[in-house]
């Protein structure tokens, strides 16, 4: 009989990343995910929303910190030298630091973006991206248990994978298999630490292989649900044996949804709504039209943008003093060729964002408005196109708040926002997006979770919780006071019995976190080409 560890151990939390209601909830409700609905049943649902971006950066750091994007600042794979982020650039302590500080003992297990590991009362293992000739000490914490490594990351496999890629139709029940084996390797590392290292007060776990399976495996299904089933009958069956009286959260850091099948050309669409000119006549235009046509259909994206400028760095005196202070996001300047930044009013600066220009107050917040109701008035065939548009200052906070653009907004699942200049407001996309076979996670805001446990309410749904208010609710959960610099709230209607939520004044300041060494040129480099093999070129050139 299987050792119960509950008595020590009062929260986990198991992330399944870009698991998504969209795909899991029919198969509940026809019964193919026994053990998800008895979770439910015996629990609360709910709606995670996560960050704008809606992906792994930013959402784990504001999950992990409690804090959004515009306090962070990671808001993107790559920092303004070109360097992917790591954990050294988080500068708000992290859950774990919180617990440290409240003598607590952690397990933080294959969360993304926490290499190199630092110095906590417990254990971390690493998750991507990070080099697989990581020193001992950088990967894992304590240094000791490095030799359990071996076990954790097995590069062959991972290439393997990697080799199925190029014919996923022929290989996809191989992608299916090696997909699971990592899984279950990497599974099988947690549970011998689990029990070989002590207890522990909390439990971080992450499976990144969900994220994995669904942007390749979108177009079946039914292999994605053989992928869950495993999740259940292999993972979450043994959280709920060994722990049967632990608070249990189940979530996501974004969701998923099918590869967008039409292209937005925004800063043509705004251009028509008289928000944004263009410089020279006709000519001019169509000779301008024509290299970005080429440059969709012929040429790779990063290439385009070097050859159009296409996010070029607004290089000047700010910009410079901001990305020498290390600021891990800097505003740039789009430098499209043919518009006139000088009389246009407004233009797309991110895949999520529009700056608002030559204006300024009562000026700019009568014109942020009349954007968005522009933005949502787009359509298609009939079919809205933005499902989402908010003033920045309506939807962040923080230092990064100058930084990042006017207005964030989302396309619905099946656009996807460009900078180009096209001939047309909508084109067709070029390369895998035109299968219509792959997933991605561009637009999907809209994550899962459930809460189980002693503490927890049963079979009751609400209607949204935030991925900020993570954190609070774990320390809630531990019965320790919520520091009051946090974004987040207490998810106080998922519990029971009533319990005051009590806070304390700190700040961030407040926790020593160990400074870590700098990443090697090699590290840095390595960990470029992990993300490269994970799917994110282009987030990275």
């Amino acid at each position: 009989m299987k050792k119960k560890r509950d008595k020590k151990t009062k929260c986990i939390i198991i992330g399944l990343d870009g698991s998504t209601w969209d795909l899991m909830e029919s198969w509940i409700v026809k019964g193919k995910l026994p053990l998800f609905k008895e979770l439910i049943k015996k629990g609360v649902k709910a709606t995670l929303y996560t960050t704008i971006p809606s992906s792994t950066i930013p959402a784990l750091p504001s999950l992990y910190t409690g804090m959004n994007p515009g306090e962070h600042g990671i808001l993107k794979f790559t920092k303004p030298d070109g360097d992917v982020v790591n954990m050294s650039d988080v500068s708000y302590p992290k859950i774990w630091n919180l617990l440290d500080r409240f003598g607590l003992r952690s397990l933080i297990f294959n969360v993304r973006f926490t290499y190199p590991a630092e110095p906590l009362n417990g254990i971390m293992f690493s998750g991507n991206p990070h080099p697989p000739v990581a020193e001992a000490e950088r990967l894992v914490h304590p240094s000791e248990i490095f030799g359990v490594y071996k076990k954790f990351y097995n590069r062959e496999t991972y290439d393997r994978m990697r080799s199925y890629f190029g014919d996923v139709d022929k290989n996809k029940e191989k992608i299916l298999e090696v997909n699971i084996e990592i899984s279950r390797l990497k599974f099988e590392v947690f549970k011998e630490l689990v029990e070989k290292e002590g207890e522990f007060d909390f439990i971080f776990y992450w499976n990144g292989r969900p994220d994995g399976v669904m942007h390749r495996l979108w177009h079946h299904p039914n292999l994605i649900l053989s992928f869950y089933k495993h999740v259940e009958e292999e993972i979450l069956s043994w959280f709920l044996n060994t722990f049967p009286e632990t608070n249990i959260l189940i979530l996501s850091d974004h969701g998923f949804h099918q590869a967008a099948n039409m292209r937005f050309h925004l800063n043509n669409y705004l251009e028509k709504e008289g928000f944004l000119l263009r410089k020279g006549g006709k000519v001019r235009r169509w000779a301008t039209d024509l290299v970005s046509w080429v440059g969709r259909n012929y040429i790779p994206s990063w290439l385009v943008e070097k050859i159009l400028g296409i996010k070029k760095s607004q290089e000047g005196e700010e910009y410079n003093r901001k990305k020498e202070e290390g600021r891990v996001y800097v505003k740039s300047l789009v430098a499209l060729p043919g518009i006139d930044y000088k009389k246009s009013k407004a233009v797309m600066r991110e895949l999520w964002g529009i700056d608002l220009l030559n204006c300024e107050g009562e000026e700019k917040e009568k014109l942020a408005q009349e954007v968005i109701s522009s933005l949502y008035k787009a359509r298609y065939k009939g079919k809205p196109v933005v499902s989402f548009a908010i003033r920045k200052e309506d939807f962040y906070s923080g230092k990064y708040l100058n930084d990042i653009p006017d207005i964030i907004f989302q396309t619905e699942g099946m656009f996807i926002a460009e900078y180009e200049l096209s001939q047309k407001i909508f084109s067709k996309p070029r390369g895998k997006s035109k299968t219509k076979k792959y997933g991605e996670h561009k637009n999907a805001r809209k994550g899962i979770f459930i809460a189980t446990g002693p503490d927890i309410k049963k079979n009751v749904e609400i209607e949204r919780v935030s991925i900020l208010d993570i954190l609070p609710t774990v320390l809630h959960i531990l019965h320790k006071p919520i520091p009051s610099y946090l974004n987040g709230r207490v998810l106080t209607e998922i519990f029971s019995e009533k319990r005051e939520v009590k806070f304390i004044d700190l700040l961030p300041t407040d926790f020593l976190v160990s400074k870590q060494k700098e990443l090697s040129r090699e590290e840095k480099e390595e960990m470029k080409d992990r993300l490269k093999a994970l799917g994110y070129a282009d987030e990275i050139e």
